[in-house]
């Protein structure tokens, strides 16, 4: 299994992806996430669709929106 960092920034390129292409292209971002970094599409889905991946990148979010808003 790829370390766990790469697969934060695949699946943060794969939400970016997501916000260029649309929804209704989700798939074709985990695709081309998966090939980039070389991560199976089917684990990207997986932590994805884990709770606490989403809790936690929820929160994360949240700490930086909190922070860009006070320092930029």
């Amino acid at each position: 299994e790829p370390n766990l960092d790469l697969v934060h920034e695949a699946i943060a390129y794969a939400f970016k992806l997501t916000e260029q292409y649309g929804i209704i292209k989700i798939n074709k971002a985990i695709l081309e996430a998966s090939i980039k970094f070389k991560i199976s599409e089917e684990l990207l889905i997986e932590k994805i669709n884990d709770e606490s991946f989403i809790l936690n990148e929820r929160n994360n979010n949240e700490w930086r929106n909190r922070i860009e808003a006070e320092y930029y």
